[in-house]
């Protein structure tokens, strides 16, 4: 119950919407390709070797912005994150996964999707 390790495998252009963890502090280790992250107002651009930090209750996102699968580690300190990805897995079966199915799934694990500022 201390932490959650898990490896990802992003597709370019693909990563989560921008989203905050009210329990787990998350952090990332880059293992192939290049990642942008936005962590609050920062944004930066990550490659193999970095170690990238978000703190819970500070929105978050990144994408694969190279153009082939990228690779990264993603700690979550404490364990629980693993119910939400098995619950996200149910509604792929299901066939059921959209933005509102994720959006409940994630309050119900302690996450919240940030909707982006509006534009000026």
């Amino acid at each position: 119950g201390a932490y959650t390790l898990i490896e990802v495998i992003d597709e370019p252009q693909a990563g989560p919407p921008l989203h905050l963890h009210r329990r787990e502090d998350e952090s990332f280790y880059i293992l192939d390709g290049t990642f942008a992250f936005q962590i609050g107002d920062r944004t930066v651009t990550a490659i193999a070797g970095w170690f990238i930090t978000a703190p819970k209750g500070v929105p978050h996102s990144y994408k694969n912005i190279g153009t082939t699968p990228a690779r990264m580690l993603t700690l979550f300190v404490p364990a629980g994150i693993e119910n939400f990805f098995e619950d996200l897995s149910k509604l792929t079966a299901a066939g059921t996964l959209d933005i509102d199915s994720i959006a409940a799934v994630a309050a119900k694990q302690g996450m919240e999707l940030v909707p982006p500022p509006p534009e000026h």
